[in-house]
């Protein structure tokens, strides 16, 4: 490795990892303070909220690393060309090839990175929080399942259980509900269930009575039933028991080498599956070819002491480009699994266009070269 390439390196990761760490820190600050009111709020420790947040960065870093990458590539070329420095390199002879040897390293470095946390601790990081998050939902239903004490599930909301007998049966239940302004409804039942369901857990109240006092017309209505369900809404519950495992927890190996009895039992469509396996590689090669593609539009343009802005714009409509063909092919990836190799779209044209850029570049260079040789020759 050259004294220049080493030097274009440690300028990249340099800025890579300033904007990397702030990048980061800014998605992380706001992850974090929503997780802390649905940790803390509802009723956790403050470690379990700090162990939480540690998972979730796995995945973050690894989205968050390809972005870095594309403004740490932009900001040190743009010094570059304004410092006269890509100048002098390219009048001594060193082609664009030469020069984006640095870049593709460093873009390699990332994409290594990339891998890793994607493959290896993002799974079980995904496995943990998820197993935390199904602890959360079962211990905030059975904080409802409190004998001889009013409880309130909810904001403006009121629960007393007298006696839960051992077959699960609750007997002498009052639910005080006044979460609507307008009017506050008491029930009461000699006889209740808990069940559980994926939108929350129920209260399945029998042999009952509901009273609805309007604070409107100061009128007061009672009901009575045999079977009443009253939905609390606010907090998500779980079955308890064996759960199927999520996409982002299965292995990479076990994503591509899926087969239709493996989806079956998972529960999943092929397409998915495939896709989410792929994607796990496809991803963090998007770090190589946007550093590719962010030299290659600043090196279109020659040499100025402004921002090269027209450079700027040209990368990152690329980048948008780039964005909808890997959204495009998602959606079909998804939908028909043969189509798999179509996650690679996006860093194919991405390469494609690098290169193609390279060739421009080189060609525009070598011109002026030619028509001075000819000069001198004449």
């Amino acid at each position: 490795m050259s004294k220049f390439d080493k030097y274009l390196l440690s300028q990249l990761l340099a800025i890579f990892g300033f904007f990397s760490l702030s990048i980061i820190g800014i998605y992380w600050i706001n992850l974090s303070v929503s997780l802390f009111e649905q940790v803390v709020g509802s009723g956790n420790t403050l470690g379990l909220f700090l162990e939480l947040s540690f998972l979730s960065l796995p995945n973050l870093i690894a989205t968050v690393l390809p972005i870095a990458a594309f403004i740490a590539t932009i900001y040190v070329i743009n010094r570059f060309v304004r410092e006269s420095e890509l100048l002098v390199i390219q009048s001594i002879g060193m082609s664009a090839f030469q020069i984006a040897k640095p870049v593709m390293i460093f873009g390699t470095i990332i994409m290594v990175i990339s891998l890793f946390l994607m493959n290896m601790f993002a799974p079980y990081a995904e496995t943990v929080k998820i197993g935390h998050f199904q602890y959360m939902t079962q211990t905030a239903t059975s904080k409802l399942l409190t004998v001889g004490r009013f409880i309130h599930p909810q904001q403006n909301q009121t629960l007393y259980i007298r006696e839960i007998s051992l077959d699960g049966k609750l007997h002498d239940v009052f639910l005080n509900d006044h979460t609507n302004p307008v009017q506050t409804v008491t029930y009461s039942s000699k006889k209740a269930l808990f069940i559980h369901s994926n939108t929350g857990p129920k209260l399945v109240m029998f042999d009952g009575l509901a009273q609805n006092f309007n604070h409107t017309t100061s009128v007061l209505g009672v009901t009575k039933f045999e079977s009443f369900t009253f939905e609390f809404e606010g907090i998500k519950g779980s079955k308890i028991g064996v759960r199927s495992a999520e996409l982002a927890e299965l292995s990479t190996l076990s994503l591509l080498f899926t087969t239709k009895e493996i989806s079956n039992t998972l529960g999943y469509r092929m397409g998915p599956l495939l896709f989410e396996g792929h994607n796990r590689i496809a991803q963090p090669m998007q770090s190589l070819t946007v550093a590719m593609l962010a030299l290659a539009a600043m090196m279109l343009g020659g040499f100025t002491r402004f921002s090269l802005w027209r450079q700027i714009a040209l990368a990152v409509g690329i980048m948008f480009l780039l964005h909808f063909i890997n959204t495009t092919s998602m959606g079909v990836v998804r939908n028909n699994a043969f189509l798999w190799p179509l996650t690679y779209a996006s860093n194919i044209v991405g390469i494609s266009v690098s290169l193609m850029l390279y060739l421009w570049v080189n060609r525009t260079r070598s011109l002026p070269r030619r028509n001075q040789t000819l000069d001198r020759t004449a």
